[in-house]
């Protein structure tokens, strides 16, 4: 359901998607990581539209999913 596969190491983040939070620099670092690890945010704010196109200037596309606000994210 989440867009990954066996083997792929999974970074999370769950939280309200803002500038002081600093999920550019994550953005921004997975270029030199290995292909199978995989970012996924989950949450809303003012930085969405940023941080989805900078994912897909950096050709992230595939390596970083944005799944938007989770009422629940544990349960």
């Amino acid at each position: 359901a989440l867009g990954c596969a066996e083997g792929d190491f999974i970074v999370a983040y769950v939280g309200r998607v803002s500038a002081e939070k600093g999920l550019r620099y994550a953005i921004d670092a997975l270029v030199d990581c290995p292909a199978r690890i995989k970012l996924l945010v989950a949450g809303e704010g003012e930085e969405m539209a940023a941080l989805k196109e900078r994912a897909s200037a950096l050709g992230l596309g595939e390596r970083v999913r944005f799944l938007g606000y989770i009422k629940q994210p544990f349960d």
